[in-house]
Parts: structure tokens; sequence; C-alpha cells
């Protein structure tokens, strides 16, 4: 038994996953800690190098057959959390999110003392300080989820055209809530599980999804489920951002923006059963 489990989502991120598992093994009562390393099929060699440096009793490795995406990869993550380790909570963590508080952990049951969250968000700082916790727009209704459709089919046409022929992007404020904040939208970069929200439910994402847009899916399933969503200022995490599609697609920004934009698409439309199912 663990109290704490970290599920780091790995697909061709060495460096990455290094400097993460690192940041976590220094926190304070990292002895009640697990490491559960899932490997979405990485087509290079990082897997078996990290298996050179962290052993086994260490740190589990789940070793997907195939790229099963964000949504299922973190839930094979969080059942073995769930199961095995019968963990009290769960932290799912992109492999580029770094753990800087060594109280961290010491946070997450005080803020779990006071507000008896089902999941709690920390404080998701980009490398150009901006805050990405609450997530700033969520697809909650139909009309926003077919606005959306329709603009991405606008972005994919554009995707194609040369840089010079592209709008620049609008300079926006950056964003810092220095205040708690109730039932709201949580980035999936960095999510705490709590544990009511870990004995009713056997998955955390909706398995449905490739990537992206399992926020709004898991904030919409929230509500109707009336779970409590937490965000806090005082846990804090710093977010490299897109490791992994970086290394897929390197600079070529119009085929990287086309697969976002598709399996963007995808969840959206799952999300439009979803409201329908429960309207």
């Amino acid at each position: 038994m663990k109290k704490f489990s970290f599920i780091i989502l790995h697909y061709n991120t060495f460096k990455e996953t290094i400097n993460c598992i690192e940041c976590i093994k220094k926190l304070e009562y990292y002895d009640e800690v697990k490491i559960i390393i899932v490997n979405n099929n990485s087509t290079d060699d990082s897997l078996s190098k990290l298996k050179k440096i962290y052993n086994s009793s260490e740190i589990d490795f789940l070793d997907s057959e195939y790229n099963a995406g964000f949504a299922k990869g973190n839930n094979l993550g969080y059942s073995l959390a769930k199961h095995k380790y019968n963990s009290k909570f769960v932290i799912c963590l992109n492999s580029d999110v770094y753990i800087k508080q060594i109280d961290f952990l010491s946070l997450i049951e005080a803020e779990f003392e006071d507000n008896q969250f089902d999941l709690l968000g920390p404080k998701i700082s980009t490398l150009d300080g901006d805050n990405q916790n609450p997530v700033k727009y969520i697809h909650d209704t139909n009309k926003k989820v077919n606005r959306t459709l329709f603009l991405n089919k606008l972005r994919y046409i554009k995707s194609f055209l040369p840089e010079k022929y592209k709008n620049k992007k609008n300079y926006q404020k950056k964003t810092t809530e220095k205040q708690r904040m109730f039932n709201i939208p949580l980035h999936g970069a960095c999510i705490i599980i709590g544990p009511k929200y870990i004995s009713k439910h056997e998955y955390l994402f909706y398995p449905d999804t490739f990537l992206y847009g399992e926020e709004d899916i898991l904030y919409y399933l929230s509500k109707i489920n009336n779970e409590k969503l937490v965000y806090s200022p005082f846990l804090k995490v710093i977010h490299a951002e897109d490791a992994s599609t970086n290394n897929e697609f390197g600079t070529e920004n119009g085929k990287k923006k086309r697969f976002v934009l598709k399996h963007s698409e995808n969840s959206l439309k799952i999300l439009k059963l979803l409201i329908k199912k429960y309207s």
C-alpha cells in the first residue's frame, strides 16, 4: 500500500521523464510514494534507458502494446494505483511537469482536510509565466461544441497556408489566479484525485478519446456526478508543455496543428454524444 501514487504518461520524452521523476524523489514523505510510468509504446529507446536507471522495485513500468493515447494511457496507471497500491491520493501528471515544492504531498493532505475535494488542480505555470489552471474556455454545451467544430474546419484549411499568410497570435494577458476556486474545469497536465473519487470510479478520464479535450469531458461528467473540483494556487507545478508532440513533429507547425485539430474534433464529437445522453 502506498498513500500517494504518481502516474507519468511517457512517450519519447526521456529527458523530461527523468526530470519529472527526480523532482518527485526529492519530495518529503517519498517513502509513501509509488511512481507508475505508463509507456505509450514509445518509438525510441527511451523505455529501455529508463529501466536501466530505475529498478522495478522503485518504479512500476507499464508498457502498452500500442499508443493508447492520453485518456486510456493514464487510466492504465490509475487502475494500478487504485487496485494494486490502494492509494489514498493519485497524482496524474504529464512527463514534462516538474514539482519544486518539497512539501507538495503535505499540501495535498491539507487541501483535502480543508475542502474534501474529489479532484484538485494546482497552479500550473508555463515557461513563459502563464497559469493554465483553471481552464479558460470549456465546452459544456452543444452550442460551444458546434462553434469550435466549425472554427476548426477553417483552422485546418489555414494550416496549409504559408506562414506569411497566417495571422499573428493576439497577445493575451497572462492569468495568475490567487484564490481557491471551486467546481471549475481543471487542466489535465496535473490532476490530483482524492479518495472519494477513487472509490467511486474505475477510470479517471473518459476512455473513448485519444488526445485533447479530456478536460471538457471530465468537467462535464463531474458536474453530472456532483463531484467537487478545487483549484488551489498554493500547490504549484511547472509545465514545459507539448514535449511529446514537439518530439514527434519538430518544427513542422502545420502538421502538428492538423494532428491537434483531428483529435480535438474526435473528442468534441464524443462530448456531443455525452451531452445528448445526459440532456
